[in-house]
């Protein structure tokens, strides 16, 4: 199956197709065949880029650790999500955001990303947050997030995604920060391929890939 294939796979739930891609993804970065150009992303995880064409790109997100971890930011992406579990627990805790009026809550930051930095921006609305419901998505399954769907996300145990994200038009990378206000940047730190194969390496050995 090739890229244009696995993107309709993990839009149409083809939890089989989408699979059998991956298992031969895996193979290839262990291999050599496919170059790994891996990053730290500041939600925690290591992401490595498989595919982008237009608004759309496959990439292949992988958390360490066997411990059960949430990550605390609250936030929104600009873009559909459509999530493959290869291996481990992905949680979504789903929250319902409001405005508040009194100013007292958390303020929105927009999240503009470009060639490796994040330049974090307060905006002037205030929010208050609580969870709506809790998923819990193991291994074998698709999910989908919606942009602008405000969640925090967690795992439990060696686990591993891929990920089809699709940017909605109009819409912003948004997360929930502290009142005061102050933009700050970010760069996303290059993770050495000698760093990710051992990953590769154990996500390979997992029952669903192999």
């Amino acid at each position: 199956m090739h890229e244009a294939g696995a993107v309709r796979a993990l839009r149409e739930g083809d939890v089989e197709g989408i699979g059998g891609w991956a298992r031969q993804a895996v193979t290839e970065l262990c291999t050599g065949r496919r170059r790994i150009e891996a990053v730290r992303h500041p939600l925690e995880f290591v992401c490595v880029p498989l595919h982008r064409d237009g608004l759309a790109g496959l990439c292949l997100h992988l958390w360490e650790g066997d411990e059960e971890r949430t990550c605390p930011v609250a936030h929104a992406h600009s873009w559909d999500l459509w999530s493959y579990v290869l291996s481990g627990t992905v949680f979504n805790e789903i929250l319902d955001v409001r405005d508040d009026a009194t100013r007292r809550g958390r303020r929105l930051y927009r999240v503009d990303s470009l060639d490796g930095v994040d330049e974090i921006r307060p905006t002037e609305r205030f929010v208050t947050s609580a969870c709506e419901r809790l998923e819990e998505v193991p291994a074998g399954r698709v999910y989908r997030l919606e942009a602008g769907r405000y969640h925090r996300s967690g795992h439990r145990g060696a686990t591993a995604t891929v990920v089809l994200g699709e940017h909605r038009p109009g819409a912003y990378n948004l997360v929930l920060g502290p009142p005061a206000g102050r933009s700050s940047a970010g760069r996303r730190e290059p993770c050495p391929a000698e760093e990710v194969l051992p990953l590769l390496d154990s996500l390979a050995r997992a029952p669903g890939l192999r």
